[in-house]
């Protein structure tokens, strides 16, 4: 995100591109990481304070703010955040419960769009479920990532069914990161 220490302090090793093929460095040193943070289409952190998450216009990348749907639950912005062996932990998390059996949603819309080019493109993501009886979605666009009740979380794409990824229990705190290849009639399946 803007301001991390990890912008323009890395070692030039010789390399022209980052892992999504943008020039490096693109400051004064290459960034330290896969990406040099041009790359970086769009970032939430959930930076926000502990409370209400309806109406939030933070991270970066976003054409809007958040808005919450839903006839009976909550959706909220928790302390502390989720942390992830070998992450620097920043912000806070998001935490949704639906209490009637209808969706309850956060939604929010990217600046960038897509489709239009042949592009690769990198999500990624920390996720918990933590109710074995429910159903978490997390959708982006046509691609979508669900933890079903006591199950494996799975993935879909707009041509494919759910498919379970395997040793991704949905009850433990997960990683998730995914490539998507698109061209503009399709996209494949992603990887990761």
């Amino acid at each position: 995100q803007a301001g991390s220490p990890d912008i323009d302090a890395g070692d030039n090793v010789g390399a022209t591109v980052d892992f999504e093929n943008n020039p490096v460095p693109q400051g004064a040193a290459p960034d330290i990481g896969a990406f040099e943070s041009a790359g970086v289409f769009a970032y939430e952190g959930f930076d926000y304070a502990a409370g209400s998450l309806g109406g939030a216009n933070g991270g970066r990348g976003w054409a809007s703010g958040w808005v919450i749907g839903g006839a009976a639950g909550s959706t909220s912005t928790v302390s502390p955040g989720l942390t992830y062996a070998g992450l620097t932990a920043t912000g806070n998390r998001f935490q949704i419960y639906d209490t009637d059996g209808a969706m309850q949603t956060a939604t929010r819309t990217l600046a960038k769009t897509f489709g239009a080019t042949t592009e690769t493109y990198w999500i990624s993501f920390l996720a918990r479920k933590q109710n074995s009886g429910r159903e978490a979605y997390i959708y982006f666009g046509g691609l979508a990532f669900r933890a079903y009740q006591g199950n494996a979380w799975q993935v879909k794409t707009p041509g494919t069914s759910y498919a379970s990824l395997t040793g991704v229990g949905s009850a433990s705190l997960h990683l998730i990161v995914a490539r998507v290849d698109a061209t503009p009639a399709s996209a494949t399946a992603p990887r990761g």
